[in-house]
This record gives C-alpha cells, structure tokens and sequence, in this order.
C-alpha cells in the first residue's frame, strides 16, 4: 500500500470549531498532527487521486469562506506503507522549504509534482530532480515501459500487446516504479513531472554528447 500527506497550513492558529469542522470532513484520512496553524493527514489507496483532490480545495473553500484565515493544502508523493510516517513528513517538509518561494494562491491545493514542476520551470536546474526525487534511479526497462504507456494514454491493455509482455509483469513493474518514484500513473500531475524529467534529461544528454 502506498500513502500521501497532506499538509494544511494557515497564516493562523486553527481554532478549535474549526479545527474539528476539518477532522470531520476528512474522517476517512487518518489525522497525525498538529502544530501551530498546521495540521497532517495521512491519506491511504489513492485510487482518484486527482478527484480528491479537487473535493478537498472544494471543502477548504467552503469552510473557511467566512473567515479571514488564509489556508493552503500541499500534497505529498506517494510513499510505500513501510516508510515511517515521520521520515516522510520530514522529507515533505524539506522539499516545502524550498518550494517557499514559489507562492501558493488563497484556498489552493497544490502537489508535489505541481510544486517540482514550478520550480524546474522557474530555475532551469536538472539537479532539482536529483535533489527532490529518485527518478535516477529509474532501470532502462522502467523508462521504456513509462514512455510507451504515456503514448498510449496509460492504457495498460494497449501496452500489454505493445511490449509483448504480461499485464501482471507490467503491473508489478508499475508497483516498482511508484516505490522509487513516488509518482502514480494514475495521476495526471505525477504523469507530466515524470514526462518533463525524460524530457529535460534527454536534452541535457543530447547537450552532453556535443
């Protein structure tokens, strides 16, 4: 099983209604913590992942609609169920520190993949994906496999007849992706972070050879 955190966080002490009002629309995620204007929930099977999260700007929206507090959600990557939950809450937060100054709107839910994306488009520096992800440590079978199921709109089916090779091969391979990668196929922003690293790693090696 895999999870995500995410991470609301207010200009403001959360009071206490309100606080409850947030616990209570997300009873199905499993609340880790509190601390000052933030609070943690860990989410589990992300299986519509982008439909969550769009539910959960929608929630925020209407909660705090009536007040002044100004509230952000950030999504973690995906993390395998036996990392520690506060080694990945560690690591969330790092890469929030970074990502600070890349500024999220009122009442905005952002991702991980959003953030990353942001920011390599406004650095230019490849070494951001080094920093913040593991896709380096991609096989080359992985990377084909990737870039044939991105061709043929994540179509596993498709893939399956394509590379000549078991559904269940290409599923446990996708499992494997998601453990190093932290990214889910299933998601669209997860989907174009890993087709911009192919992306700007194939220039950067292009620019290499010359």
């Amino acid at each position: 099983m895999f999870y995500r955190l995410y991470i609301l966080f207010a200009d403001m002490l959360i009071d206490e209604i309100i606080k409850e009002m947030l616990i209570t629309a997300f009873s199905q995620f499993i609340y880790i913590e509190e601390n000052k204007g933030t609070l943690v929930f860990q989410v589990y099977n992300q299986e519509h992942d982008n439909h969550q999260n769009v539910d959960l700007e929608r929630v925020l929206s209407t909660i705090f609609q009536d007040t002044s507090i100004k509230i952000n959600c950030f999504v973690s990557q995906m993390f395998s169920d036996n990392q520690l939950v506060e080694e990945s809450l560690a690591a969330t937060r790092t890469f929030l520190e970074a990502y600070k100054n890349v500024l999220m709107s009122k009442y905005h839910v952002i991702t991980h993949s959003q953030a990353l994306a942001k920011m390599y488009l406004c650095y230019q520096e490849l070494a951001l994906f080094d920093e913040y992800t593991n896709f380096g440590e991609l096989k080359n079978n992985h990377i084909e496999l990737l870039q044939v199921l991105f061709k043929l709109n994540n179509n596993v089916v498709a893939t399956s007849n394509h590379m000549y090779m078991h559904r269940n091969t290409i599923n446990y391979q996708l499992q494997k992706i998601i453990q190093i990668t932290g990214c889910d196929i299933r998601n669209s922003d997860d989907v174009f972070l890993l087709q911009l690293y192919f992306f700007v790693h194939d220039v950067h090696r292009k620019e290499m050879r010359i």
